[in-house]
């Protein structure tokens, strides 16, 4: 290997499965869902996977975030929307929120 090289990964070798698999790395064990809901303020951060999961089902029945998460949601045929947005949506919808409509969803989920 000469300096200045780079170490190249081979893309066609195969990915180690089972007790072979390297350790998996892991920034956080909660899952997606609890962490918008406590990036959010809706839950806090020693809740449960179980609290986290009736909170998100809450947050996401609500009429108002069911809206704007199909307005987010661009289906590629016009005909073949889905009825229900996948759960990304639900994420970015809460980014989208002022304080003043989050507040007002925490009053309505029963938060607040």
């Amino acid at each position: 290997m000469t300096i200045g090289a780079t170490k190249m990964k081979n893309r066609n070798a195969k990915q180690r499965m089972g007790v072979m698999a390297p350790a998996r790395n892991r920034t956080a064990d909660a899952p997606t869902y609890q962490r918008v809901l406590t990036k959010f303020g809706f839950l806090p951060k020693n809740a449960t996977i179980a609290e986290a999961w009736g909170m998100w089902g809450l947050v996401c029945e609500d009429a108002k975030v069911r809206t704007m998460a199909q307005a987010i949601e661009k289906p590629r045929h016009r005909v073949l929307a889905s009825i229900t947005p996948g759960y990304g949506f639900y994420g970015q919808v809460l980014s989208t929120m002022t304080a003043r409509q989050l507040n007002a969803l925490k009053r309505r989920v029963g938060i607040a």
